[in-house]
């Protein structure tokens, strides 16, 4: 604002008329807030909460209730290895003979419907009778995540991490990070530049 002091005081020295600095002044003030709301609105995207679609669990991999099952028919737990099983529980829109899904009564039915390959890696795709329709596995664009991050109907569980865990998104939080339900409980939110691929569903 100190260089619209200066240039119109500048011009009215060299005699303009008042009429014509006015509207000199007017315009120069409206294009300083034109640029400024819309840099604002770059910067200060609305945060998106699936919450507002009625929620995901949060259950934790490591709950005593299910921490010390082995996962599949693997040596390993669910505590130890569970994180891309327990997202899936999490987003899981049906009950189980109405209870919620756990990781642990996930667990039993993905190890006696072929859910695993090799022991304990999960098969993306095999939920698909329990209501979550696997869409493929890949990378998106930040657009792309905040975009189903606000839509009711998707359920995206990324790799974060360096690669070694998995979470499900809930929500953007703005200024490229996003809320998360984390199994291990590691963080609540996770940078798009921190993510590597996103296995996407939608609901039945």
């Amino acid at each position: 604002f100190f260089f619209f002091f200066f240039f119109s005081q500048a011009k009215t020295d060299k005699g303009h008329d008042l009429s014509e600095m006015n509207t000199i002044r007017i315009l120069f003030s409206v294009a300083i807030l034109l640029v400024i709301s819309a840099s604002a609105a770059q910067q200060n995207v609305t945060e998106v909460q699936v919450g507002d679609c009625g929620g995901r669990l949060n259950n934790q991999q490591c709950n005593r209730a299910w921490a010390g099952q082995r996962i599949g028919t693997c040596s390993e737990t669910i505590c130890k290895i569970g994180c891309a099983m327990s997202s899936v529980a999490n987003a899981l829109p049906h009950t189980n003979g109405g209870n919620a899904w756990t990781p642990g009564t996930l667990d039993h039915w993905l190890t006696t419907h072929g859910g695993y390959s090799g022991g304990c890696g999960i098969i993306w795709s095999t939920v698909k009778p329990l209501g979550l329709i696997f869409e493929g596995q890949g990378r998106h664009s930040l657009q792309d995540l905040i975009n189903i991050a606000g839509n009711c109907k998707k359920a995206a569980i990324v790799n974060v991490r360096a690669g070694h865990h998995w979470v499900l998104i809930t929500g953007y939080a703005g200024n490229g990070n996003f809320h998360v339900n984390d199994p291990a409980n590691f963080a609540s939110t996770y940078a798009y530049n921190g993510m590597g691929l996103v296995t996407l569903y939608h609901y039945a």
